[in-house]
């Protein structure tokens, strides 16, 4: 029970933090005013983060977590290997959906280090987890079909990155997931065929 009271502090401190980030930049983010947006006292948040660049990190890691699990949960079953792409695409896709926020919260995290050089490492480690787990999500795609992608691993996570990150940025301005998933279903028939070395490596 404590246990669980913990982690809905935590879960309270990174709620308070993507909203006050969403509301007023990362700038007017600090530790005093993510306690007050939480309710909570600054010793509680002494024992989840050390400083307020732990926090921001904490937003990116969330945010892979929840997709990886989504996405791991879709490789359970054997398919074919359009199929699987397209599941893990629309199960990461449904993750970005549920924490809408969150994205938005990262984004402005990417954007600011453009502008403050204190925020790029926070910005390249919350890339760098989501490029990894991206990565790791196809070399498991790759075990499963037992195939050898025909493009180097690297260059097929970085145009799933650059795909996926577009069409969050768009997402977030227009809200429109039914166009979102339109994209979804073309470049998970595409990277499927480009990603395969013969077709008879796809099970039917």
């Amino acid at each position: 029970m404590e246990a669980e009271s913990v982690e809905k502090d935590r879960e309270k401190l990174l709620q308070a933090a993507v909203a006050q980030i969403n509301k007023a930049g990362i700038e007017a983010l600090t530790v005093d005013s993510v306690c007050a947006e939480a309710g909570l006292d600054v010793s509680v948040f002494d024992e989840h983060f050390q400083s307020r660049q732990a926090l921001l990190l904490a937003i990116g890691q969330s945010l892979v977590q929840v997709s990886s699990a989504a996405v791991r949960v879709t490789l359970s079953r054997r398919r074919s290997l359009t199929e699987t792409v397209r599941l893990a695409l629309f199960a990461l896709w449904g993750s970005v959906e549920q924490q809408a926020a969150q994205h938005q919260a990262a984004n402005e995290v990417t954007f600011t280090s453009l502008r403050n050089p204190e925020s790029v490492a926070v910005a390249r480690a919350q890339y760098n987890a989501y490029h990894q787990e991206v990565q790791e999500t196809l070399e498991a795609i790759a075990q499963i079909h037992g195939i050898a992608w025909e493009r180097p691993v690297a260059e097929l996570t970085n145009l799933m990155v650059s795909t996926i990150d577009g069409l969050v940025i768009g997402f977030l301005v227009s809200r429109d997931s039914a166009a979102v998933k339109q994209v979804l279903e073309l470049f998970a028939y595409h990277l499927a065929q480009h990603g395969r070395r013969t077709a008879k490596n796809d099970p039917k």
